[in-house]
């Protein structure tokens, strides 16, 4: 059964008593779910377990830094329909669902309606703008996680948009292969075999996220014909060291998962705790870049509040100014300047 309550993590033995008390404040703020598939896998008796850390609610979400928010990406500023995010030219993003197996106490997404009714999801207003504005080559859908949604239901937003001649493919950004790995079943792997490229982008974090079942599910959808990438995010006390993102991006490309993305923390409400300075992102990239072949190594990236976009952090678009302050070339067009909170790190 999946931990959806502090009680239950409590007979689990992943918290005591007192911890139970002292954390009801942060579940009451932001909900605790965690999958039966992923709560088998954590370790009770390891405190610093990158699973445990990933799921399980923590005192220091109370504590937040100037500039964290809501909604640290933007989304909202690039929302010309309910559900849709058109920020970039040439790629639209539908948030499908706000639904999740389980809820990462790092997601930028974390104070999203869990419960009750969905919010409208107008396919055919999406069907609409999409079809007006050709520059779109690419639809990606996301959430939550798209996999919450039926097949059926799948099948119908894909089957709505694969006839527009300008999409050129799709893309699905899910962690359920690994946080429920039993939902990547014979009809999902159908829906992929189409004659438009479906990608499907992967977030996992850590290499423990690799359990059997997950190996099962990932091989099934590279059979499928599934263009398989990952996103991973840079977390403080999860995979923020050199010999676990080496481990991780080797892992993932003896999969056939082709590393796409390393995200550098977003300034979301609660999360303040798993995050790096950029400076020492940036070490740890370079570090990585040493060690692992250029198709092993993700591009490493920071999104700009307000919805400019993501800003590759190893390049000439970057610039430390002075210690902590940084100057950000947005690939919208514009130069910002970013205060990192933790740059004293």
């Amino acid at each position: 059964m999946p931990i959806q309550s502090l009680k239950e993590a409590r007979s689990l033995g992943l918290i005591d008593a007192r911890a139970e008390t002292d954390l009801a404040p942060i579940c009451s703020q932001f909900s605790m779910l965690v999958s039966d598939h992923w709560a088998k896998m954590m370790d009770p008796h390891d405190p610093k377990d990158p699973l445990r850390l990933q799921m399980m609610p923590d005192l220091r979400e109370m504590e937040n830094l100037p500039g964290d928010s809501k909604d640290p990406i933007g989304d909202r500023a690039h929302e010309p329909v309910p559900r849709l995010i058109h920020r970039y030219p040439d790629r639209a993003l539908l948030l499908v669902t706000d639904r999740c197996p389980s809820l990462c106490r790092f997601c930028f997404r974390k104070q999203s309606p869990l419960h009750g009714e969905e919010p409208p999801f107008d396919l055919e207003a999406i069907s609409a703008y999409i079809a007006a504005h050709r520059e779109i080559r690419e639809v990606i859908l996301s959430g939550g996680d798209p996999l919450m949604l039926k097949n059926s239901q799948i099948d119908a937003i894909f089957s709505h948009l694969e006839g527009l001649g300008h999409v050129e493919r799709f893309r699905i950004h899910t962690r359920m292969p690994i946080t429920l790995p039993e939902r990547v079943d014979e009809g999902f792997c159908s829906l992929i075999r189409r004659k438009k490229p479906v990608y499907i982008a992967l977030h996992i974090d850590h290499p423990k996220e690799l359990s059997p079942e997950t190996l099962r599910a990932i091989d099934d959808l590279a059979r499928a014909g599934a263009v398989l990438v990952s996103q991973t995010v840079l977390l403080k006390g999860v995979n923020a060291d050199l010999e676990t993102l080496t481990a991780l991006c080797h892992r993932l490309a003896a999969l056939r998962v082709r590393p796409y993305y390393l995200h550098h923390p977003d300034r979301a409400l609660g999360t303040a705790h798993f995050r790096v300075s950029i400076a020492q992102g940036l070490r740890l990239y370079r570090a990585l870049r040493r060690r692992v072949t250029p198709l092993e190594l993700p591009i490493y990236v920071l999104d700009l509040p307000g919805g400019y976009g993501k800003v590759p952090l190893d390049t000439p678009a970057v610039c430390e100014q002075s210690p902590g302050h940084w100057r950000l070339e947005s690939p919208l067009g514009g130069v910002f300047d970013y205060v990192d909170p933790v740059w004293e790190g």
